[in-house]
């Protein structure tokens, strides 16, 4: 197991984004019990809210579920 050096360190108090650019949304299905296909979720957003009581703070996460990006794009259009 890693653990951070010196205890986990809460951000400070306040609203946080979702960086697009530094995050991801994936999923990996089974297709037939034999292989995995991976795919990607290109719409997504979200934020963190960190109170002074913890146990109020929150996380709020939406998934734009037609932006989904297994690399074929028959697939995807049958997800969809």
């Amino acid at each position: 197991m890693l653990a951070r050096q010196g205890g986990v360190e809460l951000p400070p108090r306040g609203t946080w984004s979702l960086d697009p650019v530094h995050s991801s949304v994936t999923a990996i299905a089974q297709h037939l019990g034999i292989s995995s296909i991976r795919g990607r979720f290109l719409g997504f957003g979200g934020r963190v809210e960190i109170t002074e009581d913890i146990e109020q703070s929150r996380v709020t996460a939406v998934i734009e579920a037609a932006s989904i990006d297994s690399g074929n794009d028959m697939r995807d259009g049958h997800l969809r």
